[in-house]
């Protein structure tokens, strides 16, 4: 297996490794998404709500990267000054497959930045980590999570 890259560079944002320091760019993008992310992701939301807590969970994704269990990347802006969100692959849906996963801050929402985001970690997922199948599961109300999958070309195969 090759080297899983810590950046992949889209064409209006980058998608990066976290890392424990980045704690303090993601929890205003967090704060400033409570309402959304209470509603369609509330595990997102770091109990308490501190800065000290996200560090411990990015350093976390951090070992988790390293031991190819989950490969979580921030959404940066393309100058990765502004965090826009989180998207990653999660090794939780069987053998051969990844779930592909994402949120972003709510002033980031309606860019095609998720679809960006998902398309740059589809195209890691069968190319370098060579998996037969990415899914995206999504809360069934949340219009705009689903049109991410669909505008990639996922084919819907049931709803639970």
């Amino acid at each position: 297996m090759s080297v899983i890259p810590e950046r992949l560079v889209g064409s209006n944002i980058v998608l990066r490794r976290w890392a424990s320091s980045d704690a303090a760019l993601l929890l205003a993008p967090i704060t400033d998404s409570l309402p959304s992310l209470e509603r369609w992701t509330p595990w997102v939301i770091p109990q308490p709500l501190e800065a000290v807590v996200l560090e411990q969970r990015l350093q976390k994704f951090h070992t988790q990267f390293d031991t190819g269990e989950t490969y979580i990347y921030g959404i940066f802006d393309s100058a990765e000054k502004e965090v826009l969100g989180q998207a990653g692959l999660y090794a939780r849906v069987g053998p051969g497959a990844l779930e592909v996963g994402y949120f972003l801050r709510s002033t980031a929402t309606g860019k095609g930045i998720a679809t960006e985001a998902t398309h740059l970690l589809v195209k890691l997922a069968f190319k370098e980590l060579g998996v037969e199948r990415v899914e995206a599961r999504c809360e069934p109300g949340n219009v705009a999570s689903i049109a991410v999958p669909r505008r990639l070309g996922f084919t819907l195969r049931e709803t639970i």
